[in-house]
């Protein structure tokens, strides 16, 4: 039976089994969802990780804010269940902030449907608009002094309660505000920080991305599994010490959710999701075929971050292909790049001059002299050419690609399949 690969917003794609190409399939969890979803949530505020009762946590008249995660499944049943918790414990709903993100429009219409704006125990539903400087405050500085502003709401809360997706996969780990000490990554930052250090923040983890990684001398992962410690973390900084995590499903289900404290509930998130999520894939193959969903799949900052996931597990001179719903224009180094031929000194040309996107054309390059790219997009047929990519448009393409390789893999989900790094070749010995 053919399997169907999903991918973006509501698009998915037969993936052919008559071909010689041997293909197996990972990131589909066998695990079961969870079945009473809001009274789990309710139960885990109620007995959380290393950390008393939430009601034990607040005083009357606090102010509290639900930092609410844009991937957040099932947003419409975890929220409002938090909530009536809160509510329960005699918490003012006046004092009650629902923080989403700006682009998060479909998670605030589900609420709305929840809460009538007439609603007298509805919370203040809120966006983040992270270009509105009087909703902004300041938080700290960055490593080239530059200042990071945060939602004011958060800056003034009493208690901060993140609720979103725990991580991890090997892309969501950062840096600290000094761009030097590793940690897990932000549960708030940057998506609740101003414009232009969300835009610093993704530009270092691309830049990250095109330096030389250590070789490895085995690719056996760490035996806990442990995040980084945190340290100097936007969380630290605003007093974040609860949150609550879930670990979503294939199918927008949830399959488990914690509360409890910061490090606590973000090394369960991190073991549960290698469990759930783990490829166990150790060499790499011919052709690489992989479905990116949701916000993952509607960036190029995402959807370039996932192919360098991705690209290891090609063999050298295989194929690349990325199902996604792309409609957005390449940054202006990545168009400088491909005007030129994908000329390969123009990389470092944009780097010096530190034009929008060259992080994207050095890994873009580095991509190109590894494999062939294949692309889905909703962008034209004749641009996604033109920036060197094959245009993936209909079965067929697929057909045709499979039927290049004697074997490959399909990932669906592909930004919550955890991928083991593999061994990189070590210098030879003198």
């Amino acid at each position: 039976m053919p399997a169907r690969l999903k991918y973006g917003q509501q698009s998915e794609i037969l993936v052919p089994v008559d071909t010689s190409c041997r293909l197996t399939h990972y990131g589909l969890p066998t695990l079961a969802a969870v079945a009473d979803l809001a009274s789990t949530v309710q139960t885990a505020l109620h007995h959380p990780r290393d950390f008393p009762p939430l009601a034990a946590a607040t005083v009357p008249g606090d102010q509290i804010v639900l930092a609410v995660d844009p991937q957040l499944p099932q947003v419409a049943t975890i929220v409002p269940a938090i909530c009536k918790y809160l509510l329960a414990q005699n918490v003012d709903a006046a004092r009650l902030t629902v923080l989403l993100d700006g682009a998060a429009q479909a998670q605030l219409a589900q609420l709305r449907q929840i809460w009538p704006a007439e609603s007298s125990d509805a919370p203040t539903l809120a966006l983040h608009h992270p270009d509105q400087r009087n909703d902004l405050g300041y938080l700290a500085a960055d490593e080239s002094a530059a200042p990071i502003y945060f939602n004011r709401r958060l800056l003034d809360a009493d208690l901060i309660i993140p609720v979103g997706c725990a991580s991890w996969t090997n892309s969501n780990s950062t840096t600290d505000l000094t761009g030097k000490t590793p940690v897990q990554r932000s549960l708030l930052y940057p998506e609740f920080s101003d414009l232009a250090a969300r835009g610093r923040a993704i530009n270092a983890s691309l830049a990250n991305l095109t330096k030389s990684p250590k070789p490895l001398k085995s690719a056996k992962p760490p035996k806990s599994g442990k995040a980084p410690e945190i340290t100097h973390s936007p969380d630290w900084l605003l007093g974040v010490q609860f949150c609550v995590q879930v670990v979503p499903g294939p199918a927008g289900d949830v399959l488990a959710v914690s509360a409890g404290m910061l490090d606590s509930v973000c090394q369960w998130g991190a073991d549960f999701g290698r469990q759930a999520w783990g490829a166990g894939l150790r060499t790499p193959v011919p052709l690489v075929i992989a479905g990116l969903n949701g916000a993952t799949s509607s960036s190029w900052e995402n959807v370039v971050l996932q192919l360098a996931r991705y690209l290891q597990y090609v063999k050298r001179g295989g194929s690349l292909a990325l199902y996604t719903d792309l409609s957005v224009m390449p940054p202006a180094g990545v168009l400088e790049w491909a005007q030129s031929g994908f000329a390969d000194e123009v990389p470092e040309v944009l780097e010096r001059e530190k034009v929008p996107g060259w992080q994207m054309a050095k890994i873009l390059q580095n991509a190109r002299e590894h494999a062939r790219l294949a692309l889905a997009s909703e962008l034209p047929e004749h641009l996604v050419s033109d920036l060197g990519w094959h245009p993936l448009v209909e079965d067929e393409d697929l057909q045709r690609l499979c039927e290049t390789a004697a074997s490959g893999c399909v990932f669906h989900h592909a930004e919550f399949v955890d991928l083991e790094p593999l061994p990189q070749p070590t210098a030879g010995r003198n």
